[in-house]
């Protein structure tokens, strides 16, 4: 099962929608980047104590740290992409209101 940014325009974290006003989509998109350079930050610390590390159970932990900050890495791109292509649809969709 795919857990899904507690940051996400929607519950359940499905794509946003004409419901969901302009300001709240920048809101989350903002969100995610937030979180994503969070995630580089993790992944960035564990690259380097992975440099560092001599005994197998560490530097076993320390991958599993790596792997899942790619993981969410890979999940909050998705989150984005969804974001980016919404607004990328509604902006120029020939119902869309100015």
């Amino acid at each position: 099962m795919k857990d899904r940014s507690k940051y996400s325009v929607m519950q359940g974290g499905a794509m946003p929608n004409s419901t969901h006003s302009t300001a709240e989509i920048e809101e989350a998109k903002e969100a995610i980047k937030r979180e994503i350079r969070k995630e580089m930050k993790i992944k960035e610390g564990a690259e380097k104590l992975k440099e560092v590390t001599t005994d197998k159970k560490s530097l076993a932990d320390v991958h599993t740290i790596v792997k899942k900050a790619n993981n969410r890495l890979q999940q909050l791109q998705e989150e984005l992409n969804e974001i980016n292509l919404y607004l990328l649809v509604s902006s120029n969709s020939p119902n869309k209101i100015e």
